[in-house]
């Protein structure tokens, strides 16, 4: 088991020595406008300064305005091309997950939902490809699909990453009901919290989600990825510190 904390590449870049001297693994960022500027001879120092003092890391690739189901073929180039550049980072840092989202949107797509989700099936196919070539991990996020199926009709067999505070937003049906589903595809968990409202991403232990629950109905998935998305750098290496807490009491071991 492995604890990870969300970081945005440009800031693990500005503030590396810091990073280290915390002994934070990140999980880190990369928006679109950073894939095209980013510097590979950086990468591979970053890479080499984590793994000097055994830190690992994972990468969240970029979602804004991503769909992989889009109709337009313009979209479709766009997000292979985004896609694809953050294989390219991922090949030189050598994450232990990349995490994709889908860009589903129900409001929107339900409308036409088969012929979206037949998209995006075929264009995630073409990344899981490519991906196994390079010998990397992909998985997808829920964000706001409303129930497990819209995870699994894009990706039948392949790994997942579970954010329970999406499903607490924007799902329905129970925990219980996605863990059955989505089951041991899952590889990681993105731990943060919300008052029901909005997303936002508060330590876990502020907000209405219960994560020992959580934490019980996993308890057999002992090989996961926990990855701290804590958006208020005051308080986030306190998070990470008091789920690592958690985790101990609970019998976790990282």
């Amino acid at each position: 088991m492995k604890l990870h904390l969300a970081i945005p590449y440009p800031l693990l870049e500005k503030r590396l020595k810091e990073v280290l001297q915390h002994r934070i693994s990140p999980e880190i960022y990369f928006e679109a406008q950073v894939l095209e500027e980013v510097n590979f001879q950086k990468l591979t120092e970053i890479r080499s300064s984590l793994g000097k003092e055994a830190l690992t890391l994972s990468i969240h690739a970029p979602y804004m305005d991503l769909p992989l189901g889009a109709q337009d073929p313009d979209v479709r180039r766009v997000v292979r091309k985004r896609f694809l550049q953050t294989l390219k980072v991922a090949e030189r840092l050598r994450p232990l997950n990349v995490v994709f989202h889908t860009g589903f949107l129900p409001p929107v797509h339900s409308e036409y939902r088969r012929v979206w989700l037949e998209r995006a099936k075929e264009l995630w196919r073409s990344f899981l490809e490519e991906a196994e070539k390079a010998s990397l991990t992909l998985s997808l996020e829920n964000v706001f699909e409303k129930i497990p199926e819209e995870l699994l009709e894009i990706d039948e067999r392949g790994y997942l990453c579970f954010d329970p505070a999406h499903l607490f937003l924007w799902g329905s049906g129970d925990l219980e009901e996605w863990m059955e589903k989505l089951g041991s595809r899952i590889i990681e968990i993105h731990v943060h919290n919300n008052f029901g409202k909005r997303d936002d991403h508060l330590p876990p232990n502020e907000g209405l989600i219960d994560f020992k629950e959580i934490l019980r109905k996993i308890r057999e998935k002992r090989g996961i990825i926990f990855t701290l998305e804590v958006f208020q750098e005051e308080k986030a290496l306190r998070a990470r510190d008091s789920f690592r807490r958690l985790l101990e009491e609970m019998g976790w071991r990282i």
